[in-house]
């Protein structure tokens, strides 16, 4: 049976000042578009053109459902158009800048039984890593997972704290491409909290945001990333 690594972290927003505490799975890195491909084809007469020609289908016809107004239900995935934003009454519309048409999704029927195949394992080696746990939107200070291209961006967690003229530290935006685009400017970076300004010029698209530390002068780079992607608009 597959092992997952965990540690124990604390909660950055506790209720009531009472010390509240998750588990953190330890990610042993991130697969793109190619890795589940080379996955597919392995052990298999399919040919890496199609299973190539097959994802490019499938991800097309997914688009298309959404684009008709379809909500989609399938053992990998569901998904559907939302609107971001509010309305001021019930004869108002929408509104471009204030709302935002986006896809959003949750694990299909395959993914939710998912953690009956596998046993944990507490795992203490991560606790130096930097641990990003959510990102505020610096107007209400709510859980967001969008960044605005010129806008700032706060990010809380814990030991995030690096030297910003290292450029091998910081903050990075991870495309599903695996091109990195390293934030350069920084109103504020301490082990809780650092707030950053979102580089122009970013394609719209999503993106792994993780942040890059040292420890004590170690050469070693320590790297955590937050658990969803980030949405560039």
């Amino acid at each position: 049976m597959p092992t997952i690594n965990y540690t124990v972290v604390p909660l950055s927003f506790s209720p009531n000042g009472t010390p509240r505490y998750r588990a953190q799975v330890q990610r042993k890195g991130t697969v793109y578009q190619d890795d589940i491909i080379n996955r597919m084809i392995k052990g298999t007469t399919l040919t890496r053109p199609d299973a190539l020609a097959m994802f490019d289908a499938l991800i097309t016809a997914h688009i298309e459902f959404l684009l008709d107004g379809f909500w989609i239900n399938t053992p990998l995935v569901n998904c559907k158009l939302s609107i971001r934003g509010g309305f001021d009454n019930l004869a108002d519309s929408y509104l471009a800048g204030r709302n935002l048409t986006v896809a959003t999704a949750s694990p299909g029927s395959a993914l939710r039984t998912i953690g009956d195949l596998v046993s944990v394992t507490k795992d203490e080696r991560f606790k130096l890593n930097p641990n990003p746990i959510q990102l505020l939107d610096p107007n209400n200070l709510e859980t967001e997972s969008v960044l605005t291209p010129g806008q700032t961006g706060t990010l809380s967690g814990h030991r995030m704290a690096f030297d910003p003229t290292d450029p091998e530290l910081g903050v990075f935006l991870i495309a599903a491409d695996e091109s990195k685009t390293r934030i350069e400017l920084y109103a504020k970076i301490s082990p809780a909290e650092v707030i950053f300004v979102v580089p122009t010029g970013l394609t719209p698209a999503e993106y792994e945001l993780e942040v890059r530390t040292r420890v004590n002068g170690e050469a070693k780079v320590r790297r955590g990333a937050l658990d969803q992607l980030v949405t560039v608009p």
